[in-house]
């Protein structure tokens, strides 16, 4: 969810949905673009890249990813702030015009 507000579309959204799920099985998720990479927060990086760890058993489990980063806490906090979302993505928008599109309030 993260990478997909962050670039405005899916992981390997140039494929189909099935190919996409294998891709990401076995190759982990795509780097960010160098125009988002630039402009997302570290803490989200480090929510994404926390939840993306290939072994399962090195990975947190959702309890532990949820309630143990800082990013999240901060980030639900801010879950209803409809406005500031909307900020957010009209910033987005304005930085590139081609991110966010498919998102809608």
């Amino acid at each position: 969810m993260v990478y997909e507000l962050s670039e405005g579309k899916p992981p390997y959204s140039e494929v189909n949905a099935l190919k996409a799920l294998y891709m990401i099985a076995r190759m982990g998720k795509p780097s960010l673009s160098e125009r988002r990479e630039a402009v997302v927060s570290e803490g989200a990086k480090r929510f994404m890249d926390k939840c993306t760890v290939m072994n399962s058993w090195e990975r947190g489990s959702a309890k532990e990813l949820l309630e143990g980063d800082e990013w999240v806490k901060w980030a639900g906090g801010r879950e209803g702030d409809v406005e500031y979302w909307k900020e957010r993505i009209a910033s987005l928008k304005k930085a590139d015009s081609k991110v966010a599109t498919s998102i809608k309030f």
